[in-house]
């Protein structure tokens, strides 16, 4: 049928073109970065429960940088003896570290297939996982690495504005000031009303205090005064890692319950991408009531030791060093 063969014929075009760009890895094309968003963030599927992780999450999501490798929480593939893991009412020490589970105990999709057929059809394997040096059982520092075994079809990529570390800590920086006068910064998540859909959820950066219940809730979960060893970790002094503070605008869902791993995206006068990625796994999310909706966002440049080498800009004709 002729039908038929015209949709042969366009799916054998797609996948030509797909392997063309597996087989391109160090080229920068602009139209990679072109698509819908939620088609750059990857879901981790995790394969069972594993045994000795009790806060193990039910699933996350992460930012695809190149078309084999995603950047994820550290929180979402590596575990320590849960003691020692920081929680709202435990502050861990660096010396207390953190193994990474088994490539082959996850599979990754990608966000913009949830809820579809595709999702069961579009995952692939992990070939590595690589923990950020500094990721131990503090969180502070909550990053990792995965090398997929291979492109999930219709994937396009998430764009880091900058390449290289100091200049994206700059612009973050100015980001954070800037958008609560002007630009936009966005969530995506799925949200059900009659059907599944992709909803965009506009974010504002914080003063810190407004995120400090979030990590020393005032009470213990027995209802005991919570007393923090290090107060100074409550106000965002004497960790390792760039935290922000955001809230939603308007209030629509507690944001420190948004899947961990999501990414946050902004555009705010020349900036324009990634910012960070939500993070909860040592947070309070119970004391966040519907009335407000702040949630705690790990800084992007905390990424670039393990996102750096895979930008695919670096090798544009637009950028020097």
């Amino acid at each position: 049928n002729l039908m038929f063969a015209i949709f042969a014929l366009w799916g054998a075009t797609v996948a030509q073109h797909e392997e063309e760009q597996d087989q391109e890895k160090d080229l920068f094309h602009i139209e990679y970065y072109s698509g819908l968003r939620q088609n750059a963030v990857v879901k981790i599927h995790y394969k069972r429960r594993i045994a000795g992780w009790p806060r193990q999450p039910q699933y996350c999501y992460g930012a695809l940088v190149d078309f084999n490798i995603a950047i994820v929480p550290c929180s979402c593939v590596a575990y320590g003896n849960d003691g020692e893991m920081a929680s709202p009412w435990h502050q861990a020490s660096h010396s207390a570290k953190v193994h990474c589970i088994a490539s082959s105990s996850i599979m990754v999709g990608l966000m913009g297939d949830e809820h579809s057929k595709k999702e069961k059809i579009n995952q692939v394997g992990v070939d590595r996982i690589v923990l950020h040096s500094k990721c131990d059982a503090t969180f502070q520092v909550d990053y990792a690495l995965l090398a997929l075994a291979t492109k999930p079809r219709g994937a396009r990529l998430a764009w880091v504005n900058s390449p290289e570390t100091e200049e994206l800590k700059k612009q973050l920086h100015g980001v954070s000031i800037e958008s609560a006068v002007g630009g936009r910064c966005i969530v995506v998540r799925w949200l059900n009303t009659h059907e599944w859909s992709v909803e965009e959820s506009n974010v504002n950066f914080q003063m810190w205090n407004m995120c400090e219940e979030l990590v020393c809730p005032e009470k213990t979960p027995k209802g005991d005064r919570y007393v923090p060893a290090n107060f100074k970790q409550c106000l965002n002094k004497e960790v390792t890692g760039q935290r922000s503070c955001l809230t939603m605008v308007p209030v629509e869902v507690p944001l420190c319950k948004f899947v961990p791993g999501s990414p946050v995206f902004c555009e705010v006068g020349g900036f324009h991408g990634i910012v960070g990625l939500m993070t909860n796994f040592t947070t309070n999310c119970n004391s966040s009531d519907d009335s407000t909706s702040y949630g705690i966002m790990a800084s992007f440049d905390d990424a670039m030791d393990l996102a750096r080498p895979h930008l695919r800009v670096r090798a544009s004709s637009y950028f020097s060093n």
